[in-house]
């Protein structure tokens, strides 16, 4: 497997792309037509807002089993830039050992047509459940979702959350540095400034 990116420390982030980086912030859409605010705002993931497009989101899943052994945080890193490019844009991301966290933007699929959030975690963790199953010789529930999930309002929050992520693994007292934890998902073609 490809070796992937690692932080080089707490001021390191890693930015979306140039068009993604027009905003952070909610946008409005205001066609009608298969558009995230016309039939996304009805249907919830567990997330303490509504859906809109183009908006950045973090979202946190949670081991069912308890904590995952490497192998098989190696295979979430993979499984959660299964998609990435064609359904959304992947910022960051850190595999704790027994949960996720994910910082992504859905990607507009067509004029006014941004993918469900529910279905890219959807595929996230089903793609990866499958593969922890395969590895570990088990079948059944690998992930649980967290209620906490949200959406990143702005750029002051954007920073919040990618640092967060960095820091995870020192917070937990896994690694001193950002640089020595192996588990941080970052998009192939990364740019670090």
């Amino acid at each position: 497997m490809k070796k992937q990116h690692r932080p080089s420390g707490a001021d390191t982030l890693v930015r979306p792309s140039k068009k993604a980086d027009k905003s952070v912030r909610p946008t409005k859409d205001t066609s009608d037509q298969g558009s995230v605010t016309s039939n996304l705002q009805t249907r919830r993931r567990d997330l303490p807002h509504w859906q809109q497009g183009g908006s950045v989101y973090f979202v946190t899943f949670r081991s069912a089993r308890g904590a995952l052994p490497p192998e098989a945080r190696r295979l979430v890193i993979a499984s959660s830039l299964h998609d990435h490019g064609t359904k959304y844009e992947f910022i960051l991301g850190v595999v704790m050992p027994d949960h996720v966290h994910l910082l992504l933007r859905p990607m507009e699929t067509s004029p006014g047509v941004w993918p469900d959030l529910h279905m890219i975690l959807k595929s996230v963790k089903g793609v990866s459940a499958r593969r922890i199953n395969q590895l570990m010789g088990t079948t059944g529930t690998v992930w649980q979702d967290e209620s906490f999930d949200r959406i990143v309002r702005d750029e002051e929050e954007f920073q919040e959350k990618c640092n967060y992520i960095l820091n995870n693994p020192i917070k937990s007292s896994l690694v001193n540095r950002p640089e020595d934890y192996d588990f941080y998902i970052t998009p192939p073609a990364a740019q670090v400034e």
